[in-house]
């Protein structure tokens, strides 16, 4: 398979993941577009073609990037909220637990 179409099946499987995280398969992509990016990298000049499928490939991953980013801020809040009310879930726990009994 020729640069190109190397740089344009990562492009699309990197949007595919990113669009619908499995965060497991994203990380495994982006391993192994460092490892094609090495290969690639280590072959002759590349052509314009070939560059630009680069750029695309490059404006897929900084997307990818920002929604794992926008992933992280959204899990933060979440664990932020729950540790703001964690006495307050406690004690509906404790109450519920002692109903029970009842």
């Amino acid at each position: 398979m020729d640069k190109t179409s190397q740089l344009a099946q990562l492009t699309l499987q990197l949007a595919r993941l990113a669009a619908d995280p499995d965060w497991r398969a994203l990380a495994g992509i982006d391993r192994d577009i460092a490892l094609v990016l090495q290969r690639l990298s280590q072959q002759e000049q590349w052509t314009p073609t070939e560059l630009v499928a680069l750029r695309k490939l490059r404006t897929a991953h900084e997307a990818a990037r920002e929604r794992c980013v926008q992933e992280s801020t959204r899990v933060e809040a979440k664990l932020t909220q729950m540790r703001t009310h964690k006495d307050g879930w406690m004690a509906y726990a404790m109450n519920n637990e002692f109903e029970g009994r009842a």
